[in-house]
């Protein structure tokens, strides 16, 4: 039996108030992991669900969306910010598992 999981590869680039705070190319992740992903607000991450490969669209996030009441201290973002993020989808790829998790396959799924 094996279990699937999808792996994401994105660039992204996040702003406040025109100001580049974030900024990764080539960033990896598990889309059922996104927990791991540190500095990225969950709704990002999460909305990549919906895109299309190849897809770039820039997201808008209220505060509650973003860092909230908190803030980002490592960014320097204040409490209740608005940002904005860049997201382009550059490939994903099918992972599966085997339930003993002795190995790892990765399978690019391409599109013409």
């Amino acid at each position: 039996m094996l279990t699937y999981y999808f792996n994401l590869l994105v660039n992204l680039v996040g702003t406040h108030n025109g100001s580049v705070f974030d900024s990764r190319n080539s960033l990896e992740f598990f889309l059922d992991d996104v927990n791991s992903v540190e500095g990225v607000p969950l709704s990002v991450l999460m909305h990549l669900r919906i895109f299309q490969l190849g897809e770039k669209s820039t997201l808008l996030l209220d505060p509650e969306y973003g860092f909230g009441e908190v803030g980002n201290e490592s960014f320097q973002i204040p409490p209740d910010a608005r940002l904005a993020y860049v997201v382009h989808l550059l490939h994903f790829y099918n992972v599966s598992c085997p339930v003993e998790g002795l190995h790892v396959f990765k399978f690019v799924i391409l599109f013409s």
